[in-house]
């Protein structure tokens, strides 16, 4: 997997993609489309206030695999940094690796970010 920026990756043919989130306010308020476009996810599990994730690129050159994810937060009233902060990590078994931050500022949520995934 080659990241090209925060939500565009090129990936290889049948690779299998490692999607890692964790927020750093509670709850985790995070949620993805189900299925995927082009793929399924796997192996979904919840590891405190993080979330991990699987899915395979298609064996076909070409192929892309699409997802929508919402990015949400509650927030205490009064907190003195009105935000909460997801770090995302995606990483493909074929290498490769990208970490980014998605902000989400008391009232601003959810924020939808789209993934694209295209075989290359």
């Amino acid at each position: 997997m080659q990241p090209i920026d925060d939500n565009h990756y090129l990936t290889v043919v049948d690779e299998r993609i490692r999607v890692y989130v964790c927020i750093d306010k509670p709850p985790f308020l995070c949620v993805f489309q189900d299925p995927p476009d082009g793929s399924k996810w796997e192996q979904v599990s919840k590891q405190g206030n993080c979330e991990e994730r699987f899915f395979r690129t298609s064996p076909e050159k070409g192929a892309k695999v699409t997802y929508d994810a919402a990015y949400d937060a509650r927030l205490a009233d009064g907190d003195p940094d009105p935000k909460a902060t997801y770090t995302l990590t995606i990483s493909g078994s074929a290498g490769g690796s990208k970490t980014s931050k998605v902000v989400v500022p008391k009232g601003a949520g959810p924020i939808t970010i789209t993934y694209y995934f295209t075989n290359t």
